[in-house]
């Protein structure tokens, strides 16, 4: 694809060069209409040997972007292949985390009482109880940011607005059914 576009941009450089070459030595056109034209544009415009040296370095500038641009195409084809592929295997390691914790947990549950654990089973028990100490902080931490969110209705003269309703209510004696029930709602 990339050669295709530079054999004719190489075609009309060759053209380009063609034209150049009908050039008299002056830097003027064989043609009339050009003779008749004022001094003044005739030393605006460039001279032959300029004009082919400018359209030179343009060619050679527009096949380095060609160049560069295809080596981009082919780095962000290769990056999207490297985040599929990590995708694909932080699915698969998932997939595999969560089939080792259950089939943990089965053999935590089939695991008699009066039969001795292993090491390696105590340390999976352990390691699940302390999970579950992280979880009940988690939801002990949970419950603090609702109650707070519940202070947050607070008045100032120490009453509190009724979630649902918003009624002002003596400080710490709303109505918990009322809450309950606009809890049950929300969820």
């Amino acid at each position: 694809m990339a050669s295709v576009a530079s054999v004719k941009s190489l075609t009309a450089a060759d053209k380009l060069r063609d034209l150049l070459s009908q050039l008299d030595p002056h830097g003027s056109p064989s043609s009339p209409t050009h003779h008749s034209s004022s001094s003044k544009t005739s030393k605006d415009t460039p001279k032959s040997n300029e004009l082919y040296l400018l359209v030179q370095a343009a060619d050679e500038i527009s096949q380095r972007l060609r160049n560069e641009n295809e080596a981009l195409r082919d780095d962000n084809t290769k990056l999207r292949s490297n985040v599929v592929a990590l995708i694909e295997e932080n699915n698969r390691l998932n997939e595999e985390i969560r089939s080792t914790f259950v089939s943990d947990m089965l053999r935590l549950i089939n695991i008699d009482d009066g039969q001795s654990m292993t090491d390696k089973e105590s340390q999976i028990a352990d390691l699940y109880t302390k999970k579950m100490r992280h979880l009940e902080i988690e939801l002990k931490d949970a419950k603090e940011k609702l109650s707070m969110y519940e202070t947050v209705w607070q008045a100032p003269n120490d009453l509190m607005n009724c979630l649902k309703c918003g009624a002002l209510l003596p400080f710490g004696q709303h109505s918990n059914e009322h809450n309950e029930k606009f809890a049950d709602i929300m969820t």
